[in-house]
């Protein structure tokens, strides 16, 4: 969701689909670039880790926050720096929210977006109830955010008659929608599921068990 986004920052995702096949290429102006953009990472864990690891082809800078700083060598390794959730507001072209949840008041809410950069890009891949999606589909509609692209929602699956399936009908808004189902794919699921099996075939056997805590 966050390369997909970024690299159509600027132009509604959409639209340029359309003009695709309208032909009509000339006079795009305005159109941003995920190259050498500062994205933003907020909660950073294993999605984080695979999501640095796409946004360096695109040269970009990359900040991040987590409850537990890493090590500084380990931030050299990466190639990331920290900040704090406030720099990343401010400074941030793209801000990817990996949040969990957080309790009953969501963090990511219209002042949160107001602090954004104009033009910046909202990606959220977390926990659904992080997100005030009223709020942000208001700064879409303010013209403050460039652009939203969301995989999880408060309510799953999307309700018919949700505000948000409305506005992703209207490409001025530069919404896009996933069905947070990533982790169902044949070829996701074989991977995730493969340390499972080793450890009951191993089980079966009497061997020694991976990942075992008791």
């Amino acid at each position: 969701a966050v390369t997909a986004e970024g690299a159509d920052w600027g132009i509604e995702t959409k639209r340029g689909d359309e003009d695709t096949f309208a032909y009509n290429w000339s006079r795009r102006t305005g159109i941003g670039r995920l190259t050498g953009a500062t994205v933003g990472i907020l909660g950073f864990g294993e999605i984080g880790l695979e999501l640095v690891e796409q946004l360096h082809g695109f040269h970009c800078t990359v900040l991040y926050h987590k409850r537990t700083r890493l090590a500084e060598d380990v931030e050299k390794q990466l190639g990331i720096a920290y900040a704090t959730p406030d720099a990343i507001t401010a400074r941030s072209d793209i801000v990817c929210s990996l949040l969990p949840y957080q309790g009953p008041k969501e963090p990511i809410d219209a002042a949160y977006f107001a602090r954004m950069k104009p033009g910046a890009i909202f990606v959220h891949c977390g926990s659904g109830a992080v997100v005030d999606q009223p709020a942000l589909l208001a700064a879409l509609r303010a013209g403050h955010l460039a652009g939203a692209a969301l995989d999880t929602y408060t309510y799953e699956p999307l309700r018919a008659g949700d505000p948000l399936v409305d506005a992703v009908q209207d490409p001025a808004l530069n919404l896009i929608l996933t069905p947070h189902t990533a982790a169902g794919g044949v070829t996701a699921s074989g991977r995730g599921r493969a340390a499972d099996y080793d450890n009951i075939l191993a089980l079966l056997a009497g061997q020694a068990l991976e990942y075992q805590i008791a």
